[in-house]
């Protein structure tokens, strides 16, 4: 038994009391549970002293060095972790959560799931949303400036959709899905940052919007007209850049690009603004038809309990895991982040960290990458080279604020080429963007160390040939041509998931939703998340995964939860210099 002891300093040791010492990060003390001779075959189980004699098993760490660990903090060692903050993700049912706290959770899933499996349910689209609501939305576009050929064509495809069923011929169209016509809307204007602080919240079921304007469609229609065409918002800036206009929410949209997105048509390309109205509003009319329909006097409660856990407190959890267990790293990547998150990164974080958003971050999209670069550790934030890697890439492969790259010297005179980056959902910018930034740092940058903390949206290959997606495999074979690999070997595993999520029925993705009693089987794990570097330059020491915001990982644990606040784990190393 461990007990009461005390360990001075950060040194390895070869044995105490039964466990092998291998070093660790600063604040914690980590032990492997052995009680023979250290052997680089030992069993993977950890055990950390996270507070005075408070022990807990670690699951989720890999042995990379037979010798042991090196401490992060020590000399010659260099710690980086990267993190998808999942900004994006305010919708409080739009994955499935363990939650004991409230019986009626599991109740309004189950009741949503028998829905739309019920044929008498499935109800012809302009019977939920009308021609008259249609009418109201087209008067809207055109006061709104769109011209006569885009109402047009809006006209048609209204034609095209009035009759399919509200569900098997709307909610669970593969190819709707596909072209991101609502997805891509709800991710602008599910909840708008704005510059005071606060939040805007689109009229809807799939965000945090709990106002008893849902308890009607007439009610709900007419305040979410006001809110897309007619309110005003000054959207928060990034550092450094002058403050802009208010602008409606409509103002915000941005064209969906059939070089980004294969699925959509040139035509439908060429009037994507208007077309994602048209179907944002009718998939929000749906979804509120479908929770009145099944639980209109308990829905609205149901979802004040679940997004008070999972979306109010948000951004104050992201705060305490970055402040809390990874204050100590040197390098944190980040992405999904929102604007106003980056201003409340630097002002909580801000005495410890530089905090370096892109030039191109964006107040609208809220998928920002940011980088952490410990103060101690940098004495200034160097200076942004983005445009450098963009510059190698077809400009159509990114998204505003989905790279950011930076060129800085370390306190002992190390020169570093840092990067962060968010892939699109199909994968498809993922080695674009890791050949654009490796060969731009290998030649401008040839005495820089390499390091890059990317979400690259991979999948396993058997979901990659299904859902024609990169497959994390064809991101490893891409990185030897860079003399990179990632910090978890050469040739990890794609069943080293990183993202283990349940899509719920109340999103806008429904064929990605997982039946409520079947989590187990079928949710998603999927591999998305790793840190790059070059061998030539570090040799890895240790590496982990994390999907509580303490260091440590929990096998088969949904994500996001009501305690940690992303469909994301985070994966950290610590490096060695050579």
């Amino acid at each position: 038994s461990p007990g009461p002891m005390t360990i001075w300093g950060n040194r390895e040791c070869s044995r105490l009391a039964g466990y092998v010492f291998l070093g660790s990060l600063p604040g914690t003390r980590r032990f492997r549970d052995y009680s023979g001779p250290y052997t680089a075959s030992m069993p993977s189980k950890w055990l950390e002293e996270t507070r005075p004699q408070v022990w807990r098993h670690r699951q989720g760490y890999f042995d990379v060095d037979a010798a042991g660990s090196i401490a992060a903090g020590a000399a010659h060692s260099f710690s980086i972790g990267s993190w998808n903050c999942a900004a994006v993700n305010n919708n409080p049912f739009e994955y499935i959560i363990e939650f004991d706290d409230e019986p009626g959770y599991a109740e309004l899933m189950q009741a949503v799931e028998a829905f739309l499996v019920d044929a008498t349910a499935d109800v012809p689209l302009h019977t939920v949303f009308t021609d008259a609501m249609q009418a109201e939305l087209t008067a809207k576009l055109e006061a709104a400036g769109e011209t006569p050929t885009a109402i047009a064509a809006v006209q048609l495809v209204w034609s095209s959709l009035r009759d399919r069923p509200i569900v098997r011929g709307f909610l669970k169209d593969r190819v709707l899905g596909k072209k991101r016509l609502v997805s891509m809307a709800d991710r602008v204007c599910n909840t708008i940052r704005t510059a005071d602080g606060g939040r805007a919240l689109r009229p809807s079921v799939i965000n945090a919007c709990v106002d008893d304007r849902l308890d009607s469609a007439a009610s709900w229609w007419q305040s979410w007209l006001v809110f897309m065409f007619d309110r005003p918002i000054e959207l928060p800036v990034a550092c450094g850049r002058p403050r802009t206009a208010p602008c409606t929410v409509y103002q915000m949209f941005r064209p969906i690009k059939k070089a980004k997105y294969e699925a959509i048509t040139p035509e439908e390309e060429a009037v994507s603004l208007p077309l994602q109205a048209l179907y944002l509003a009718a998939f929000d009319a749906v979804m509120l038809h479908i929770v009145n329909a099944v639980a209109k006097d308990s829905w609205l409660g149901v979802k004040r309990a679940v997004a008070s856990h999972m979306v109010d407190g948000k951004d104050d959890r992201q705060i305490e895991v970055l402040s809390g267990y990874y204050s100590a790293m040197d390098v944190m990547c980040l992405q999904e982040v929102s604007l106003a998150m980056v201003e409340t990164l630097t002002r909580t974080l801000g005495r410890e960290f530089h905090v370096v958003a892109g030039a191109d971050a964006s107040p609208e999209q809220n998928q920002n990458s940011v980088i952490l670069l410990k103060k101690a550790t940098f004495r200034d934030p160097g200076h942004e080279i983005t445009s450098e890697a963009k510059a190698r890439m077809v400009s159509s492969q990114l998204s505003p604020g989905d790279l950011v790259v930076v060129h800085c010297t370390d306190v002992d005179g190390v020169e570093h080429v840092i990067a962060s980056f968010h892939g699109d959902s199909e994968g498809k910018s993922a080695i674009p963007a890791i050949c654009a930034v490796a060969s731009m740092a290998e030649e401008s940058y040839p005495t820089a160390a390499f390091f890059a903390g990317m979400d690259v949206n991979t999948t396993t290959p058997e979901r990659s040939i299904a859902e024609h997606r990169l497959s994390w495999d064809t991101m490893l074979d891409a990185l030897p041509k860079h003399k990179l690999s990632t910090c978890f070997g050469d040739r990890p595993a794609a069943s080293d998931y990183t993202s283990f999520v349940a899509r719920s029925s109340l999103q806008g993705q429904l064929h990605k939703a997982v039946p409520y009693s079947t989590v187990a089987d079928h949710a998603c794990k999927e591999p998305k998340d790793v840190v790059l570097y070059r061998p030539s330059d570090y040799g890895r020491a240790k590496c982990w995964k994390d999907c509580m915001g303490d260091g440590s990982w929990r096998q088969d644990a949904v994500m996001p939860s009501i305690t940690f606040p992303s469909d994301h784990a985070i994966v950290a190393a610590v490096f060695k210099k050579l």
